[in-house]
């Protein structure tokens, strides 16, 4: 019987526990991605792919399922439980993902300009790695490995940096989370994504703050999942 109630008392909303959890789940994930992009510049491709699957399927499932554990949650719990989308019909879908796909694109079609001329005044901020490079050039299997490569990140990062952001601001600050929760999240993106130069990164800060308030009004992430992995499609086709 004790043992019941304590694991029933371990399921009770818990905001100090809830930050931890959040918290140490983001960073481990982002200091994980930060070296993979350093690491991956030095790894030939099938090591390139290796290491895709770490990042991107085994490690965020694992730390999902920590969540779980921890929390009591489930995913829907905190992408998209209290959806702005509930009831919506199928066109209505179609229409809020592909407005989101566009103030998408047209966001970092904007702050790339931003990065090109903050590289023209710095020159060293060019990166060099692209973990596209890990794509096949040409043949039957480049479309497929697009899809996985697109999908699976765009999944896993909105996730993280959008889903899980939030669920961590709200922990930290409560009702007054917002601003927190649009400065981490479009920070944290911006500086994962600075191992490809200042172009991407500006770009990716810019998407970052359009899809954190974007996360905000819609209170679901699939939409920005959809738009992410469209758009990404668009860049690499």
């Amino acid at each position: 019987m004790m043992s019941l109630a304590a694991g029933r008392e371990d399921r009770v909303p818990n905001r100090r526990r809830d930050a931890i959890t959040f918290g140490s789940a983001i960073a481990v994930y982002f200091l994980f991605v930060v070296f993979d992009v350093y690491l991956s510049e030095f790894l030939s491709s099938g090591w390139k792919w290796v290491s895709f699957c770490v990042t991107a399927i085994v490690l965020p499932i694992s730390l999902l399922a920590w969540i779980r554990r921890r929390t009591g949650l489930n995913l829907s719990a905190f992408l998209w439980q209290r959806s702005a989308l509930k009831g919506a019909t199928m066109l209505e879908w179609i229409g809020t993902i592909a407005l989101c796909t566009f103030l998408w694109i047209l966001v970092l079609f904007l702050f790339r300009h931003l990065g090109g001329l903050a590289i023209r005044l710095m020159p060293g901020l060019q990166g060099a790695y692209l973990k596209s490079s890990m794509l096949p050039a040409g043949g039957a299997l480049r479309l497929p490995a697009i899809l996985l490569f697109t999908a699976a990140y765009a999944i896993v990062e909105e996730v993280f940096y959008r889903g899980l952001m939030k669920s961590f601001a709200d922990a930290i600050s409560g009702s007054n989370s917002k601003i927190l929760y649009v400065v981490l999240s479009s920070s944290v993106f911006a500086v994962v994504h600075w191992g490809w130069g200042a172009g991407p990164a500006f770009a990716n800060f810019g998407v970052a703050v359009l899809a954190a308030f974007l996360f905000l009004k819609l209170r679901d992430i699939r939409p920005l999942v959809a738009a992410h992995f469209l758009n990404n499609v668009i860049a690499l086709l």
